[in-house]
């Protein structure tokens, strides 16, 4: 085994020597195992070393803080994530969804309108939209929202054949069985109801 010394150091403790052993076993391609000897040497400016970790430690706290603002509740948590990222429909359903719970559902029907433009096939935000249309009394705009719904639906190629999936529903009406009890032959289909 040979052993290779050199002088190195790392960034806050210097270190005198590093020994990496090259050792090559029959069963392994060039494997090497690295190992550094680190001698404690003497910290030439400790109040460098101190006021840098002092300084970094600060910059974390303030980051911590300003963060924790933003988990205060999931209205707040959701907005954070929008001003990082205006293309996510899923934090716009989100933000609406939070505003729904609180009774807001004019600014809950912006966000997912705001959804819709951002992912246009996106049928959890129409059925969003025409379940607050409802909550506001806009039962057209909420009939042709749930339209939508039918619509984007039929657009998407099926994964699945709708004479298994009419099999499978067969068949869990005559057995009684659970939707996941099913056997092999058929296709995992619960999700459809």
């Amino acid at each position: 085994m040979e052993l290779e010394t050199r002088q190195s150091s790392a960034l806050f403790f210097p270190t005198k020597l590093a020994c990496r052993p090259r050792a090559c076993t029959a069963g392994s391609r060039q494997a090497h195992i690295s190992l550094i000897v680190t001698l404690s040497l003497p910290i030439r400016r400790p109040v460098l070393v101190w006021s840098s970790l002092l300084f970094l430690i600060c910059i974390h706290a303030s980051k911590t803080v300003r963060r924790n603002a933003d988990w205060q509740s999931e209205h707040t948590l959701f907005l954070s994530g929008l001003k990082v990222n205006q293309r996510n429909a899923k934090l716009y359903n989100n933000v609406g969804h939070c505003l729904e719970t609180q009774g807001k559902f004019s600014e809950a029907l912006s966000y997912f309108n705001t959804a819709i433009s951002v992912e246009p096939n996106d049928i959890g935000a129409y059925i969003n939209v025409g379940r607050t249309q409802t909550q506001l009394g806009m039962y057209e705009e909420a009939e042709r929202a749930f339209r939508k719904v039918c619509i984007c639906d039929l657009l998407k190629p099926r994964k699945l054949d709708l004479y298994d999936i009419f099999c499978a529903v067969l068949y869990v009406l005559k057995s009684a069985c659970q939707w996941r009890m099913l056997p092999k032959d058929f296709p995992k289909c619960f999700w459809y109801f």
